[in-house]
């Protein structure tokens, strides 16, 4: 969108969609960062609805008229041809999930509190940080579905969480270490020649379970005044993506925890689609790159607005490829969860830039093959505008309302931790809701079996049969 015509076209088509929606685009953005502490790393799988991908890496052909094929590179050894193993493609179903039901577990050691990271390591639950009594906690604790016993774990570095004040980190397990980035959001990080102060490096820690200690890694220098907002595992290198909205500037790095280096893999985007806010995504022999850009014209009557996503791909041969012509321009970009088949991506919002206000509409959630990215919209089930957030079992789609309580008449009243499935065969089927509908701590994690979720005061909750 860049001028008043538009615009309205815009809000035509928002108009369209029914009236109850979520919050603003850039809370819902600043959610999808919080979403990721739970699902990146989280074990996920296929949906039977969407045609298996091949295995086979054919030309990356969808390119956007008048920009370049490659935007940098060769970046070498980053992406693999195809990684150990797709996800699983089985799971409990729609029909299968109905029939679950909740328990309590033993309650979290580090009680009530609110916003902490969840991380799931394919055996255990890692919980840390948060806030607690509006004060950062740099508290960690583990817990063992196997012995149904949590244990502490050391302090989470102050430089790690406390760099970010009160919101939670990016995370990603690499296999056998959690990799957990923050950066500093101080108003001083962010201004264009600002003095070079360690605290507005970001900061990179890793926590290894098995020895139930901490590393660091310092991060390159280009990453200064940057916010860390996607990781992710590519089998060899932990790839790291950091922006700072306000200066359009954009650094990915790749992380080895085999030699403790890192490499810069930064791709050149177009000058007029500055990096406003990025998510990252991997399949075989792909890294993806979804960067939501605008640029703001003043003029003497007002201003106008460009804005959009711009899609990038790095190849094993380690070239990144402009992908944006037939990737829609204004939605808000989930984090990607890698299924068997593709990946799947929660509702999202109309995208137009942080200084455009349109009226809030929630757009359907939608798999995305993961090697031509042609989607395929899931229709919207009984949490409707509520803009839940997907967790995927290897058969069906767990939708769960975080925050948003829908009431009026002629309206099904939903309210937070509502939940829902969906698979191909049987469609949506609402789900039991925790007992008492308590308040969520944070986004909940499938862990191959089980939903565990934590309440906001320290309860652990499982739903299973």
């Amino acid at each position: 969108m860049n001028d008043e015509p538009q615009f309205r076209e815009l809000l035509a088509r928002a108009a369209e969609l029914p009236d109850r929606v979520q919050p603003p685009v850039a809370r819902l953005v600043e959610r999808g960062r919080h979403r990721r502490a739970g699902r990146a790393i989280a074990s996920v799988a296929a949906a039977g609805a969407v045609a298996a991908a091949a295995f086979a890496v054919p030309p990356l052909v969808a390119r956007s008229p008048g920009l370049p094929s490659a935007a940098g590179g060769p970046y070498r050894n980053v992406v693999p041809p195809a990684p150990p193993r797709w996800p699983a493609t089985s799971g409990p179903s729609a029909s299968r999930l109905a029939r679950f039901r909740w328990s309590s577990l033993p309650p979290s050691p580090l009680g009530p509190i609110s916003n902490p990271v969840l991380a799931w390591t394919g055996s255990e639950l890692i919980e840390l940080g948060g806030l607690k009594h509006k004060a950062t906690s740099f508290h960690g604790a583990v817990y063992d579905p196997a012995s149904r016993r949590w244990h502490r774990m050391p302090d989470v570095p102050a430089t790690v969480l406390g760099a970010i004040g009160p919101g939670p980190a990016i995370t990603v397990w690499d296999g056998s270490a959690l990799l957990v980035a923050a950066g500093n959001t101080a108003a001083r990080c962010q201004r264009a020649g600002a003095p070079r102060e360690s605290a507005c490096l970001p900061t990179v820690s890793l926590y290894d379970p098995a020895a139930n200690s901490w590393s660091a890694t310092r991060v390159p220098g280009r990453f200064y005044g940057l916010i860390p907002q996607a990781a992710v595992w590519t089998g060899r290198a932990v790839v790291l993506a950091a922006v700072n909205p306000a200066g359009g500037k954009l650094a990915i790095g790749a992380y080895y925890p085999a030699t403790g280096r890192w490499q810069l893999i930064t791709p050149t985007l177009p000058a007029d689609r500055p990096p406003g806010y990025v998510t990252l995504a991997t399949a075989p022999g792909r890294l993806y790159l979804w960067s939501l850009w605008e640029v703001v014209h003043n003029h003497s009557h007002g201003f106008s607005i460009n804005s959009g996503v711009s899609v990038l791909a790095l190849t094993p041969a380690g070239t990144w490829h402009l992908l944006t012509a037939h990737w829609p321009q204004h939605q808000t970009i989930s984090p990607p969860i890698l299924t068997g088949y593709g990946f799947l991506f929660s509702p999202g919002q109309i995208w137009c830039g942080n200084e455009c206000s349109p009226p809030s509409a929630s757009f359907p959630g939608f798999f995305a093959n993961a090697q031509t990215l042609a989607r395929h919209p899931i229709p919207k089930g009984p949490l409707g505008q509520t803009g839940p957030s997907y967790a995927w079992t290897g058969g069906a789609i767990i939708a769960v309302d975080l925050y948003a309580e829908i009431t009026g008449p002629g309206t099904r009243h939903i309210r937070p931790a509502d939940m829902a499935a969906w698979d191909s065969a049987s469609g949506w089927l609402a789900l039991p809701s925790p007992p008492g509908h308590p308040s969520l701590a944070a986004p909940p994690v499938w862990t191959g079996s089980a939903l565990l979720e934590l309440t906001a005061n320290g309860q652990l909750l499982s739903f299973a049969r």
